[in-house]
């Protein structure tokens, strides 16, 4: 994930600085929280798999506007950079972005990206061929 992150950066696609309002407005905190907040752990959204049904929907597929609305809902643990907190919705949120900014699914961009340039032929996202 974040070798694909930086890589939008490289690209000027985004910057560490760009705040989730440009991407998804209905998240908590979206204007306040930035992709560095998200790669280091310290925006404060909630961790989708401390909900009290989360065993309940996550063997079950979900579509981005699904997720994006489970994690909507949540207030923020803590204002962005207060504390760190290892969060499952941060690398989720990330994902997004890099399917957002490139109009690809997450599978894509890590073959193109990761898995095709450095010939791991054998690397499959979620199930295989």
């Amino acid at each position: 994930m974040e070798t694909m992150i930086f890589q939008l950066i490289d690209e000027g696609k985004i910057k560490l600085t760009t705040t989730l309002d440009t991407f998804f407005l209905n998240l908590p905190n979206a204007k306040k929280i930035t992709i560095n907040n998200l790669l280091n752990h310290r925006s404060g959204l909630h961790n989708i798999t401390e909900h009290p049904d989360y065993l309940n929907w996550m063997t079950q597929p979900k579509t981005h506007v699904e997720m994006l609305e489970i994690i909507s809902k949540d207030t923020i643990d803590f204002q962005p950079n207060e504390k760190m907190s290892s969060t499952n919705t941060n690398y989720i949120v990330l994902g997004y972005i890099v399917e957002k900014i490139s109009d690809q699914p997450y599978s894509k961009e890590l073959d193109k990206r990761i898995t095709s340039k450095i010939g791991l032929a054998n690397t499959y996202f979620g199930k295989g061929p």
